[in-house]
């Protein structure tokens, strides 16, 4: 008697199933950690959108206005962090979608690796949750290359133009950045001989006019951004920050989270495992790259390398742009190129190899996520201020440094104003002390015991005028002495400075 009757599971059963299953597990993954906290340029996007003067706060910000538009009628609903998080996410999600939808148009079981990637990828799950308009970017650029895949193969289709228009506007619409994609898209286009026949190079040039006329009304006449009194803090183009940049863009930290943990069990081990791990990962990158099948793939690898060019190339004669989350975009074509390239490789053993090591590290990506990244505060505004807010006492002075931090910590705790001071990058040594001196005064004239908190944030700007901060820290020794309790988290360190009354 047979018990158990085996029935092969064809392709196509799997075709029309895996799509779901990876949209749910993109879903899922993005789902995880929305309670982690704000940062920084998080508070800038919430403080725009509950300010009073909404179209002020939109013509005097550095970013195009249409995810914050989005954000506000989405914040009409709830004003909760996590809530405001669902909008990255729903933007994700609908990544993951388009990106399947265009690379099916070349290889349906590319777009099953693509999607894959695209599902687990560690900076498409960050900024998939992230309170930023980098979602919706990437939704614009994966629509826009979905558009002209399509008009590849239906060239008198209207709707093609209007969708490559549209989505290309998203893209200009969404970051300053997004006028690059119009050159990797126009490189992808021209790779795609039918569209530039006379009879539909004229509706691809209209399509590529809006988004470009979207652009000059935003950043020419909309924006009212005052450049000689911004300061920009992406450090300058070198090769170390494209090693940096590369590392986090791929995922490399996250590849190796495997080794790290194997290295703290067995710590006499550790070079040997990662140097191992080094010579694996180089070795696939190679060999993924020299017997792939690159006649249908080398457009996608193309645009993406156009791209990350022409923010290398804009870092070093204009300005400094290049960094991970501006160069996050490239990622939607290299994710094409992967599925292409690996899906088209004439022999089998090749493909299921291939396959089956993008299917490991995305789901070493998985697990570094779930257990540990997702769960993770990318700054720790909330344990600062919960600290303060734990030890502070009426006549207590928070020293904040620089300003700028004042938005997120006042954010997750209420301060006084007089209970506050503010110190500007910019302020000078004199003014500095004249400051703080004064509001020390004031207090010892009390006959109080009271307590000096510094709050300082490490970042760029702060790194470039390490000297104030440096000046700001001999005041505070110089008037109360050491320091008698300190808590660091990651960026963040809280010091505390206690003066005590004497006793007459």
């Amino acid at each position: 008697m047979r018990f158990f009757r085996r029935e092969s599971i064809s392709a196509e059963w799997v075709y029309k199933r895996a799509p779901w299953a990876i949209l749910g597990l993109g879903l899922a993954m993005r789902l995880a950690g929305l309670d982690k906290g704000i940062w920084l340029d998080e508070f800038s996007s919430v403080n725009r959108i509950i300010g009073a003067d909404f179209l002020h706060d939109l013509r005097t910000y550095d970013h195009p206005p249409l995810y914050l538009v989005l954000l506000r009628l989405w914040s009409r609903i709830a004003i909760q962090e996590e809530f405001l998080r669902l909008l990255s996410v729903l933007f994700g999600v609908a990544t993951l979608a388009v990106v399947m939808a265009w690379v099916k148009q070349y290889a349906r079981a590319g777009s099953l690796i693509a999607g894959l990637c695209c599902a687990t990828w560690p900076m498409m799950l960050r900024y998939s949750q992230e309170i930023r308009g980098y979602s919706l970017l990437l939704f614009g650029v994966a629509l826009a290359f979905f558009f002209v895949t399509r008009l590849a193969s239906a060239p008198d289709k209207t709707s093609g133009y209007a969708g490559l228009a549209f989505s290309l506007s998203i893209v200009v619409a969404s970051h300053a950045v997004g006028i690059m994609l119009l050159v990797s898209i126009c490189l992808w286009a021209a790779a795609t001989p039918v569209l530039w026949k006379k009879e539909n190079r004229g509706r691809v040039l209209v399509a590529m006019a809006l988004p470009v006329a979207v652009f000059i009304f935003l950043f020419f006449v909309f924006l009212r951004i005052n450049k000689s009194s911004a300061e920009w803090w992406i450090p300058e183009f070198s090769a170390a920050l494209i090693a940096s940049t590369a590392k986090e863009i791929f995922g490399y930290e996250k590849m190796m989270w495997p080794w790290q943990v194997i290295q703290k069990r067995l710590p006499f081990g550790g070079e040997v495992f990662e140097i191992l791990a080094k010579l694996l990962m180089a070795g696939f990158g190679t060999a993924l790259f020299v017997l792939g099948n690159w006649k249908r793939s080398w457009p996608l690898l193309l645009a993406a390398i156009c791209y990350w060019l022409q923010l290398a190339a804009y870092s070093v004669f204009m300005l400094p742009i290049l960094w991970y989350r501006t160069a996050l975009p490239g990622l939607i074509p290299f994710f094409g190129f992967l599925g292409v390239h690996v899906a088209t490789m004439a022999q089998k053993p090749l493909r299921i190899f291939f396959t089956a090591g993008i299917f490991l590290i995305c789901s070493v990506f998985s697990a570094s996520w779930m257990l540990g990244e997702a769960w993770r505060p990318y700054e720790y505004w909330r344990a600062g201020a919960k600290a303060l807010a734990a030890d502070l006492q009426p006549h207590d002075l928070v020293i904040l440094y620089p300003d700028y931090i004042a938005g997120p910590v006042t954010y997750y705790l209420a301060l006084p104003a007089e209970a506050v001071a503010a110190i500007n990058l910019e302020t000078g040594a004199a003014e500095i002390k004249k400051r703080i001196a004064a509001q020390i005064t004031r207090r010892k004239d009390l006959e109080m015991t009271f307590s000096v908190f510094l709050l300082h944030r490490s970042d760029l700007s702060t790194q470039r005028n390490s000297a104030h901060l440096q000046q700001l820290l001999e005041i505070l020794e110089t008037e109360l002495g050491r320091p008698t309790d300190r808590k660091h988290w990651d960026s963040l360190t809280l010091l505390r400075h206690e003066h005590r009354r004497l006793s007459r």
